[in-house]
């Protein structure tokens, strides 16, 4: 990887996920031989990503430059696409966090047992507050997002200031009571501000997000009208959704349970620093005996996911059951990609007889942390930088950002339209492109981090398209000859019971190519490749299918 040589008298910004893309944020700030890291979040497997549970950043330009000097991690909030990463991070680059208290409780409840004994420096910053670290002067300013304590961040250095506004709105009636600061935002404009870095996924929405508030009412009146058990699935860390929902059922006298490991961890966060005052949960194990009408079930699993408690409830699989006339609430909009899983999980609990309520057929369930276009234009006129860029977007919703800025007269060549991997440099009067760095998807697959790559999922797309056949050739571990019978295994390729002329005429190919190789078999290789290429020929003539070919020569 080529070193970037940067210009000691600017700062250098180096975006590692969160552009073109709406999750795996990460963006490296260096100002001469020292940097800060701004995010640190997982992004969700594409759909040829067989297997992939999720993708984090990666970090070999920071490996690369061992002379860099690291100040530290700062973490706006506490969803898991700018946190999720912190567990496969954190240990190798072993920085100090610095977060707000929720912020730093939901990091705490991703961090295993075994991190935790590593006694990571988690730093809790209220709002308002500034960090110094080397040159980086880092001031948490107040602002409203889907979970409390969100924060932007004022970035100074000694070269220009940035103002990195990820994922916020503005809502003035948020339920925790804390609107977002905008006399100080202003006062920031006022101060300077040389570059703005702002959230842009709602660009394309005209007008202002609705406050989290409004969801009061489609709480109360579908509480009202559920006859039995009530369900309700929300991302996890949205803590403030979930303290809507036990502080209307309680009005219901519904007793919360919480259900899943992510919603009782985040729950449990809120708690231990306070958000959650006087809180009693059920266990979902004390709930027999309890009247269905009193109860009420905050279940993990908005998005559809495989094994979740949402899922796992909806296929019949877990200890809560849902019956005829409970209440299941989507109180999430599925992210791209999840449409398909979510739906399936709402036709599964359809089916058990739930009245199930979801975004397609009801307005009022959801809304966005993300602000639309008035807000983000507001921003623009509080702050006036000098240069505008989109991040946290896909290309559209970065064009659409681009387009409001020209209403608010930006030229377009202060308008920062960026790709994964590409540098700015920031001064007091411009912002220049710099080199472009390696950067590329790292894949988690269980517990396994960047093991799984091109190679890896190349065979899991052969597997799923054509499945595979398994090839047992006998040897004799003295002579090296042949002995006995050639055993054909077909998984996912064909139904074996109703192919056996052409499991027959498999063998027998197989036979052949024995019967060519004359003497010993001292050359395995040689003999499994050419298996392997007469039975793909064979193969896909019969069946017009490319199954992977597996030729096992065991020693008997």
């Amino acid at each position: 990887m080529s070193i970037f040589k940067q210009n000691s008298k600017n700062l250098k910004i180096l975006p590692l996920g969160g552009i073109g893309t709406v999750t795996k944020n990460m963006y490296v700030y260096q100002y001469g031989n020292e940097a800060i890291i701004v995010e640190c979040g997982v992004g969700f497997p594409e759909v040829e990503m067989l297997g992939v549970d999720f993708v984090i950043p990666d970090i070999s330009y920071l490996r690369s430059n061992p002379n860099l000097k690291l100040h530290g991690i700062f973490i706006t909030h506490g969803h898991d696409d700018h946190l999720g990463a912190l567990p496969y991070i954190l240990p190798e680059l072993k920085l100090p966090v610095f977060a707000t208290p929720i912020t730093c409780a939901l990091i705490e409840a991703r961090l295993d047992q075994t991190q935790k004994q590593n006694k990571f420096e988690i730093n809790r910053v209220e709002t308002g507050k500034t960090i110094q670290r080397g040159s980086f002067s880092v001031e948490f300013v107040r602002i409203t997002h889907s979970v409390p304590q969100s924060a932007n961040f004022a970035i100074r250095t000694p070269a220009a200031t940035v103002y990195h506004a990820s994922d916020f709105k503005f809502d003035f009636t948020p339920v925790d009571g804390s609107p977002p600061d905008i006399a100080r935002i202003a006062q920031i404009g006022e101060e300077g501000v040389d570059l703005l870095m702002s959230d842009c996924l709602r660009a394309e929405k005209p007008g202002y997000t609705l406050t989290e508030k409004t969801l009061d009412d489609m709480f109360e009146r579908e509480f009202q009208k559920s006859p039995k058990k009530i369900f309700v699935t929300t991302t996890s860390s949205n803590l403030s959704r979930v303290k809507q929902a036990i502080e209307i059922g309680a009005k219901f006298n519904r007793k919360p349970v919480l259900v899943g490991r992510s919603m009782e961890k985040a729950v449990n966060a809120g708690i231990k620093i306070g958000y959650f005052k006087d809180l009693k949960i059920i266990p979902v194990d004390k709930t027999r005996g309890i009247p269905p009408n009193q109860l009420l079930f905050l279940v993990a699993g908005s998005q559809g996911q495989v094994g979740s408690s949402l899922s796992q409830i909806a296929n019949v699989e877990h200890q809560v059951s849902v019956e005829k006339d409970d209440t299941v609430i989507f109180s999430a909009d599925p992210i791209p990609g999840n449409f398909d899983a979510v739906h399936n999980v709402i036709d599964s609990l359809t089916q058990l007889g739930a009245r199930v309520l979801y975004s397609d057929i009801l307005d009022d369930l959801h809304v966005s942390g993300h602000a639309a276009a008035n807000e983000l234009l507001m921003m623009m006129g509080l702050l006036k930088p000098n240069y505008v860029m989109p991040i946290s977007g896909t290309p559209r919703h970065m064009k659409a950002y681009s387009n409001l800025a020209k209403s608010m007269g930006y030229p377009e060549n202060r308008i920062i339209l960026l790709e994964e991997g590409q540098t700015i440099e920031v001064s007091r009067d411009r912002v220049t492109l710099g080199e472009r760095v390696e950067s590329k998807n790292i894949m988690v697959d269980g517990i396994g981090v960047g093991d799984v790559g091109n190679v890896v999922l190349r065979d899991r797309k052969i597997l799923s398209a054509d499945g595979i056949v398994v090839v047992i050739v006998p040897i004799d571990h003295q002579t090296g000859q042949v002995v006995g019978e050639p055993d054909v295994v077909s998984r996912g390729f064909v139904y074996v019971n109703e192919s056996k002329k052409l499991m027959h005429d498999t063998k027998q190919v197989v036979k052949n190519c024995l019967t060519q190789h004359q003497g010993n078999v001292t050359d395995w290789r040689f003999l499994r490749g050419k298996i392997e290429d007469n039975l793909e020929r064979f193969l896909y003539n019969e069946t017009k299918r490319h199954p992977m070919i597996l030729p096992v020569i065991i020693e008997v």
